[in-house]
């Protein structure tokens, strides 16, 4: 689990454009402190969730 955690995570602003790379830790911890939104495509079309509503998400979470 240790080595999951530290996977690279890519960074976004509100113009979609990567700005920083972080660990799955600190995106986790950004996420959880409602400073993030996670990115997730279903269908072709890309649309963006508080942790709460990925978690809601069947395989959002597990992903």
């Amino acid at each position: 689990m240790e080595s999951a955690l530290n996977q690279p995570v890519l960074v976004l602003n509100r113009l979609w454009q990567a700005v920083h790379i972080c660990s799955v830790r600190r995106a986790i911890t950004l996420l959880c402190m409602e400073h993030a939104l996670v990115v997730a495509e279903q269908a072709g079309n890309f649309s963006t969730y508080t942790f709460d509503e990925w978690s809601l998400i069947p395989g959002g979470a597990d992903d």
